[in-house]
């Protein structure tokens, strides 16, 4: 879990997956997820559709 805390909508904490490839191991790629129907899902959801 990734605890954020933005001046907007507040504290959230996500989870994440970190995938790097073989054939690059000094790259790699972090998907952050909220848990589905979290209070997190609900701050992401109203920070995307600030104007």
């Amino acid at each position: 879990m990734r605890r954020y805390d933005h001046p907007l909508v507040g504290a959230f904490e996500v989870s994440y997956v970190r995938v790097t490839l073989e054939e690059a191991p000094w790259l790699s790629l972090v998907r952050h997820f909220p848990e589905p129907g979290s209070e997190a899902q609900a701050r992401l959801r109203k920070l995307v559709t600030l104007p």
